[in-house]
């Protein structure tokens, strides 16, 4: 990367949107969710989301011997299998018990 002028950088800055303009598309956006519950006679909302858990956790680093070549962590073979978890609330600020899919 040096021979073409590359170097491997981290964002220091971010732009954001104009805050005016994001209230105006929140205010629009409440109209119009609004007007969609009266029209339709929409008593009740849900929403619903679903995350992966995994069952182990394998560390990135780990203390070992300096100047090992090869370090060796144990597991039990499942690093990369995951449950799904759903997790339900309604617009009345309800929760829902939690949801497991073991297998799919």
């Amino acid at each position: 990367m040096k021979r073409w002028g590359l170097a491997i950088r981290v964002k220091t800055r971010s732009d954001q949107a104009n805050l005016e303009d994001g209230l105006q598309a929140l205010a629009e956006f409440k109209t119009t969710i609004r007007q969609i519950i009266l029209d339709n006679d929409i008593e009740d909302i849900y929403n619903a989301y679903q995350t992966g858990i995994n069952y182990e956790y394998i560390p990135k680093q780990t203390i070992n011997k300096e100047g090992a070549k090869t370090v060796w962590i144990k597991c039990s073979g499942h690093e990369k299998d995951r449950i799904t978890a759903m997790l339900l609330a309604d617009a009345k600020g309800t929760k829902y018990p939690l949801f497991l899919v073991l297998k799919t």
